[in-house]
């Protein structure tokens, strides 16, 4: 039979004669054969808490068929970066659109004037081609992604390119 008495307001309380402090609430202590007790008077001995603690969810694996994805994916963005480095080394650290200076190759900072997208609206044969990257500033991008009409010379630039290279 437990010695907690039940308040005015139904909740448990410890009997008068046992210790009552902020360091034995909801303590878990180990015995001797490993197994976690706890002095919390609802655990009744295993602490739920500590269970719940004990529950790791496992690492998800990707699959094989993820795997070749993410593989393919990597070769990509190294070819990608490999052209974007090229285009670094020759051509002025300057926005297309507004002139302003880039300090950094960033990946927002090469703009694909033809979508590099598959799909309807894309052009994935033109991904590595120099002349279909230009220069921009991320809020240059930000506007050519959304809204071409925002960006007047990337967008006479992208009408040449449609009229002579596709």
């Amino acid at each position: 039979m437990n010695n907690y008495k039940t308040t005015k307001h139904g909740n448990l309380a410890r009997p008068s004669n046992e210790k009552h402090g902020p360091n034995d609430k909801g303590k878990a202590s180990a015995k001797a054969d490993g197994n976690r007790t706890c002095n919390h008077p609802t655990c009744e001995g295993e602490c739920r808490r500590e269970r719940k603690r004990g529950r790791q969810k496992a690492i998800r694996q990707v699959s094989t068929k993820q795997a070749k994805k993410n593989k393919e994916k990597s070769k990509v963005t190294k070819e990608d970066w490999k052209v974007y480095l090229e285009i670094w080394e020759e051509r002025a650290h300057v926005d297309f659109e507004t002139g302003e200076l880039i300090l950094f190759p960033l990946s927002y900072n090469f703009h694909h004037v033809l979508p590099k997208k598959e799909g309807p609206g894309g052009y994935p044969q033109f991904r590595h081609e120099k002349w279909n990257i230009v220069l921009v500033d991320w809020n240059t991008h930000t506007k050519a992604e959304r809204n071409i009409d925002l960006v007047p010379r990337i967008k006479t630039y992208r009408n040449e390119l449609l009229k002579t290279k596709v």
